[in-house]
């Protein structure tokens, strides 16, 4: 294996580190946002869902992109949303303006996550895949580990915007390595499933928004109607995916093996509990 393809695995894991490691650290600075900008938690802790429900959103476009474009132009775009939207929420005057940076910094390290494993399954021999996924893994699960003891100490040392201005140097040097050993792949431009993406959207919003006011009962309309467009447009989804031809977003095939099913359902009820 090349050495520029173990350097540029080294420079998108940092960048996915760096993304997640902000992502928790934030968590321990909500008692203090709240004060700052005299709101409630419930409007706070959208730093953390809005972040999350940003990179779920782009996952999601990574077969899409990972086809119809250049690996180095991915990884550009990447390292751009991931800088300026630390950027942004490092200046933040307001609780709009974090919400705005936490969501461009999601797309980043959105599109840099499944890049990085996808490098490892195709450039990676087969032999030593189990140890670069298992490493690569390590890495980033150890990010939300670091994320609350880093952001509570910059929180009792400085102050909360640093959480932030530290990382801009480490995803500028990352974003130089895996940009400059950026591996050359050929795209192909396929027809964008603009129906599906809108489909998974309205689906995913719905439900976070109806989750996030569970507290008010299932006869609030925010939770009974968010949960009923989450529904409607899940099987919407279902449905666009089903037609023939084309290059869907999901191949919602994998799951009639039943391996992966079991593992998946196991895994959430793992989440839940």
């Amino acid at each position: 294996m090349s050495r520029q393809v173990k350097t540029e695995i080294a420079g998108i894991a940092g960048l996915a580190f760096c993304g997640i490691l902000v992502e928790t650290s934030m968590n321990v600075t909500f008692p203090t946002l709240m004060g700052l900008f005299h709101t409630t938690l419930n409007n706070v802790q959208w730093i953390t869902t809005a972040y999350l429900l940003a990179v779920t959103l782009t996952i999601i476009l990574a077969a899409y992109l990972q086809r119809s474009f250049h690996y180095r132009t991915i990884l550009t775009v990447s390292v751009l949303a991931s800088f300026f939207g630390g950027v942004i929420c490092a200046v933040a005057l307001n609780l709009p303006m974090i919400l705005l940076g936490r969501v461009i910094q999601g797309a980043g390290t959105g599109m840099a996550l499944p890049l990085l494993f996808t490098i490892i399954m195709t450039q990676v021999p087969r032999q030593q895949q189990g140890t670069y996924v298992g490493t690569a893994g390590m890495i980033i699960a150890l990010a939300p580990s670091l994320g609350p003891t880093y952001g509570g100490t910059v929180l009792d040392l400085l102050d909360w915007r640093y959480n932030f201005i530290f990382t801009l140097p480490l995803i500028a040097i990352f974003s130089w390595v895996a940009i400059k050993n950026a591996i050359k792949n050929k795209p192909e431009r396929h027809r964008f499933q603009l129906a599906e993406y809108l489909a998974i959207v309205v689906s995913l919003v719905a439900l976070t928004l109806a989750v996030n006011q569970l507290d008010a009962g299932l006869g609030n309309p925010l939770v009974s109607g968010g949960l009923l467009l989450f529904l409607a447009a899940l099987v919407a989804f279902v449905v666009l995916t089903r037609r023939a031809g084309g290059h869907h977003l999901l191949n919602l095939r994998i799951l009639t093996n039943h391996a992966f099913t079991y593992s998946l359902l196991i895994y959430v009820f793992l989440q839940l509990v």
